[in-house]
Parts: structure tokens; sequence; C-alpha cells
């Protein structure tokens, strides 16, 4: 609460949002979310990695901040890896970003996949870093 000037108000009002569930919900979502997990292993069972996209549309400007987490917010709830690509880009040239997702404690595996994806991946040119 001290702080709470330092944080986004996209941060805040999750926080917000938070506050308002009560304890019997939050219970029931918890139980909903180990469910979840459980059937990630069954798909997982036959999947190596997972291909999602990292976000509703291309990448912000960096004064509009990080972006939408949207799309990250159930693979953290499930508690799987996920790396998110600079995968393609927009008509504006800004990147739109992939995620990749494996199941828990792959994490290294993961990465490896990672690192083919980039090999599959359009080229991007890098941005300069002098203005």
């Amino acid at each position: 609460a001290d702080r709470r000037p330092l944080l986004s108000s996209q941060i805040v009002g999750l926080l917000e949002a938070g506050k308002q569930i009560d304890y019997a919900t939050y219970r029931v979502a918890l139980a909903r979310a180990e469910e979840l997990r459980c059937r990630m292993v069954d798909i997982f069972a036959n999947y190596d990695v997972l291909v999602a996209p990292a976000a509703p549309g291309e990448a912000p400007l960096a004064e509009s901040g990080t972006g939408s987490p949207l799309f990250s917010r159930l693979w953290t709830l499930l508690r799987l890896p996920t790396v998110t690509l600079p995968g393609l880009t927009s008509s504006s040239g800004l990147p739109v970003g992939v995620q990749l997702l494996s199941a828990y404690g792959t994490d290294e595996d993961l990465l490896n996949w990672a690192g083919w994806a980039e090999t599959v991946l359009p080229p991007r040119p890098l941005p300069s870093m002098c203005t």
C-alpha cells in the first residue's frame, strides 16, 4: 500500500480485482486449476511443445508499457514453462510474439525447442541502438 504509486495502473487493477474475490470462490478456482494441471499432463503425453500467441496483437511502443499479459496468465496458473519469441512482424513493423510452452519441469527441453524455433521463424531485422 505504501508503494502503490510506483505500480502501473494495470497491476493496481489486478490487485483491486483480486481483493474482490471471496475465499470460497478462490478455493473453487484453486481446485479447477489443479484439474487443468492434470489435463495438461495428458496433453503433453502426446506433444513435446505447444505454440500459442504471446499477446493479443503486436508489441506496444516502449512508452506504452509491456503490453497485455492476458495470454500468459493461464500458463502461469498451470505452472508451465514458457518462452516468448518475436516470431512475426505486424504491418506496422512491430514484433508479434509467439509463445512456446512445454510440460511442467521440462524447462531445459523448452529452451532447446525455442532455439529450434528461432531457426524456422522469419528473420527479423535488429533494431538500431543509435538514433
